[in-house]
């Protein structure tokens, strides 16, 4: 497949252009970020200068695409990461995140404490940054180690492996949220598999794995971290009670996992488009989905639209006028581009339904909803489940502990700073996205893609492992690898929300593996571990890469089963 797909790239001028552009801007980017010390933000948008300039875009035009870009992608993911780091930083400052492992260590017991640290992880990483988390929980690590001697990577492993999935594959976590909205993804359902994925990914990077390396790297707890203070700030009483922090954890996520499974299984009928000549055109009566039909005629085009109305279908007829003469050219150029009667593409199917709405004035209509539909679709947004997040977490959590509104108010003063960097860069990557698609790099690489047969699975995967091997944000690697595989998605035909969901967590496995020196949370862990750079490599490079590859092989494996 690969050498196919080599061999057209050098038969074909264009393309072979194409493939340079986009090649070379995404080394440029790489450069910027790794040897220049360039900021992702500016270089991702110094990138899509690059890639306008070189396709020849006009110079006013790119300042629009860039522009646009930013402002496309940041509607959802800015919202998200916004509320998902306030709920984050309630549960952190409350003590939940502390309730939530002291809990499970008790109940598990000293001889599972292992499989308590990667539930601990598991379930504390789903609203709070990774750092953040660990910061938290390594405390308990130490504890354990103290009590037992036995060496810190023993309970440490498993909690980086619970900690490392989930802020990997299951959203409001940022990088899964930004990957599903950048390719269209259904986030109830990368909820649901990146849980299904994940979870055993957990316990073979964690328990596993765990118990293999604390055998070959047995050091203890480092000695620059106090022991009393610790033992203060993790005094059982001040914790809230398990149910308590477990119930608001998990109301967010519950909430869009209704909402997922009520739109997959009520899902509309969507309004298909048949290109078809007057003998071949079906009877309204044998219709029984919404449909808009290209007839080809002797005068022209005639268009029939079937539609729902008050829950019934309904014929609609129109006759093209001439005086949008311009217009019916532009959609005979299209219907002459497909056969009459093959299945169309995506792409198509968008561009002639369009098209002829524009032409007649219809409007593609869809069922409405019933009233219990509409608010589980209303409650189950991530907007509206994280806000429902935030207040519960501020009244169970931070109110009953003691904090005051003017305190909540400061903690999420301060758990918007961090996010900041992270929507700024992630509208980067909604600028490069869109500046591959105006420029039409996007739109030849798709098409070359397709013709070669290589697994989008594949690809999306190796990208994104490449750019975080070579510049180690995790971030970067998402959002890069994103914007490059959303616009050749519609030009593949037979993709089901299912795929675009494990797509997503394709994308988050590549950008995961190999964590090293350029990576900040390779140094993170060094420093809580006590551990050399040689050790580090040993054990969390390993972690993150056993990580990224079984999450790779389950969403590749699923592709083809679901």
């Amino acid at each position: 497949m690969a050498f196919h797909l080599l061999a057209t790239v050098a038969e074909d001028a264009t393309l072979a252009s194409t493939v340079f552009t986009a090649v070379s801007a995404i080394a440029i980017l790489l450069v910027l970020i790794l040897w220049a010390k360039v900021h992702a933000f500016v270089a991702l948008i110094l990138a899509s200068y690059y890639v306008g300039l070189m396709s020849g875009m006009d110079l006013l035009t790119i300042n629009d695409s860039i522009k646009s870009g930013m402002g496309g992608i940041l509607g959802f993911v800015a919202t998200v990461v916004g509320l998902g780091a306030i709920f984050g930083k309630l549960l952190e400052a409350s003590g939940g995140a502390e309730a939530l492992a002291y809990t499970l260590l008790k109940r598990f017991g000293e001889k599972n404490a292992t499989w308590a640290m990667v539930i601990t992880g598991f379930l504390v990483s789903i609203p709070v940054f990774l750092d953040v988390a660990l910061v938290i929980i390594i405390p308990i690590v130490y504890a354990l180690t103290r009590k037992t001697g036995k060496p810190v990577l023993y309970y440490g492993i498993p909690l980086l492996a619970g900690l490392g999935v989930t802020h990997t594959f299951v959203p409001p976590t940022p990088g899964p949220i930004m990957v599903a909205e950048q390719l269209g993804a259904n986030m109830g359902l990368v909820i649901l598999y990146g849980v299904l994925i994940g979870f055993p990914t957990a316990v073979l990077a964690g328990p596993v794995f765990g118990s293999f390396v604390s055998k070959n790297i047995t050091k203890g707890i480092p000695e620059e971290f106090s022991i009393e203070h610790l033992a203060k700030k993790f005094a059982d009483e001040d914790l809230p009670s398990f149910t308590r922090v477990f119930m608001v954890l998990l109301l967010p996520i519950v909430l869009i996992l209704i909402q997922a499974v009520a739109s997959e299984v009520y899902k509309p009928a969507k309004t298909m488009v048949v290109v078809s000549s007057s003998a071949t055109q079906q009877s309204a009566a044998s219709i029984d989905q919404p449909r808009l039909s290209v007839i080809e005629s002797g005068d022209g085009y005639q268009i029939e639209l079937i539609d729902h109305v008050g829950g019934n279908l309904a014929v609609h007829t129109s006759t093209l006028s001439e005086d949008k003469a311009a217009d019916v050219l532009a959609l005979g150029a299209l219907v002459n581009s497909v056969d009459p009667d093959d299945a169309l593409s995506p792409a198509e199917r968008e561009q002639i339904l369009q098209a002829s709405l524009k032409l007649t004035g219809f409007s593609e209509s869809i069922p409405k909803q019933s009233l219990p539909l509409k608010l589980i679709s209303f409650v189950g947004h991530p907007f509206t489940a994280l806000i429902i997040a935030i207040f519960a977490a501020s009244w169970f959590l931070a109110r009953k502990q003691g904090f005051s509104r003017e305190q909540i108010m400061e903690l999420s003063n301060s758990a918007l700073a961090p996010a900041g960097i992270i929507i700024l860069v992630t509208g980067a990557g909604g600028v490069f996205k869109q500046i591959l698609i105006d420029s039409n790099v996007a739109t030849v690489m798709a098409e070359a893609i397709v013709q070669s047969n290589i697994n989008i699975f594949v690809l999306a995967f190796l990208i994104a492992a490449l750019v975080r091997i070579a510049q180690g944000s995790a971030t970067v690697a998402m959002v890069t690898t994103a914007a490059i595989i959303a616009p050749l998605l519609p030009e593949m035909s037979g993709l089901s929300s299912s795929d675009y969901a494990l797509l997503t967590i394709a994308i988050a496995s590549g950008s995961t593996v190999l964590s090293h020196v350029n990576d900040s949370g390779f140094w993170l862990v060094s420093k809580f571990f006590g551990l050399t750079e040689k050790e580090t490599l040993m054990s969390w490079t390993i972690v993150e890469t056993i990580i990224g590859i079984c999450g790779f092989i389950g969403a590749l494996s699923l592709s083809y089963i679901l």
